[in-house]
């Protein structure tokens, strides 16, 4: 059986002047702090580059109240790198290199976030990668290199319940001239001809409050136009869909909607039980 190691006090890190600065503190509190150094494998978000491996760790082990638990790195979450095999398999050999260079044991390879489960399913994953930070797969199930539900998962289990303010038939087309004199891009991507007319309501959410480009009407029906601040118009089709005021508008939410709306303290969050359904 393999051993388990508790992850609590330890941190993620790629500044040498920042771990020096933990070790201090550390020395200070009489602890020890254990951090995993983040290895640079091309997404561009964080990471030492690998030709300076060896001396970054040469002078972490000579902290007295540092110690490294092992080699990490991240893959799809700022460049869009899509995590390989190939890759992930520099930090298996990065971690080999060091283990015989210092003569130190690095049990922690931590590479694995929602973007790898797939290979992992696939059983493509190389099996010494032994540390995951999964977030966007637990919350909503989805795997954000295919952008699909994982098989096994619910992709339903969060919902922005939006209130109708407002309900229109009106142009679909703006009068006048236009520019970019909006402060936020539109969304909607279907082309509409001069003239042409439908309902469009207006719903209590807005860029302030999430990431509208990431929201998905429940109702197929529905799609999102656009949003200012705190409004987002969405289009209803030739009919009302018997909406009226007061009425919520369903949304499904991406990664992205998700953690800004969690971290708004302006949204009401609700549990809701299985049996009651979202």
């Amino acid at each position: 059986m393999a051993d388990v190691i508790a992850l609590s006090d330890v941190s993620l890190n790629t500044e040498l002047d920042v771990i020096m600065a933990l070790d201090e503190e550390a020395q200070r509190q009489d602890r020890t702090h254990r951090v995993v150094v983040m290895i640079e494998l091309g997404d561009l978000r964080e990471g030492i580059l690998p030709g300076s491996l060896l001396r970054v760790y040469r002078q972490i082990f000579e902290l007295e109240r540092v110690k490294i638990l092992g080699i990490g790195a991240n893959l799809g979450c700022l460049g869009g790198a899509v995590p390989s095999v190939d890759q992930l398999m520099q930090l298996v050999l990065y971690r080999e290199l060091l283990e015989l260079k210092f003569e130190r044991k690095l049990p922690i390879i931590s590479a694995g976030t929602s973007a790898v489960l797939q290979l992992l399913i696939e059983g493509g994953l190389p099996k010494q990668l032994n540390h995951f930070r999964i977030g966007e797969a637990i919350l909503l199930g989805n795997d954000p290199v295919r952008n699909e539900v994982i098989r096994g998962l619910r992709g339903d289990t969060v919902r922005l319940d939006a209130e109708v303010v407002e309900i229109k038939q009106k142009s679909l087309v703006p009068a006048g001239e236009t520019g970019d004199v909006t402060p936020f891009a539109p969304i909607e991507q279907e082309e509409r001809e001069p003239g042409e007319r439908g309902y469009r309501a207006i719903v209590t959410v807005g860029q302030l409050d999430t990431d509208i480009g990431t929201l998905t009407p429940i109702d197929p029906g529905i799609s999102i136009v656009g949003a200012s601040s705190d409004l987002t118009v969405v289009h209803l089709g030739d009919e009302p869909n018997g909406l009226s005021i007061g009425d919520v508008i369903g949304f499904r939410v991406g990664y992205a909607s998700l953690v800004r709306l969690m971290a708004n303290p302006y949204t009401e969050k609700r549990v809701v039980r299985p049996d009651e359904g979202i």
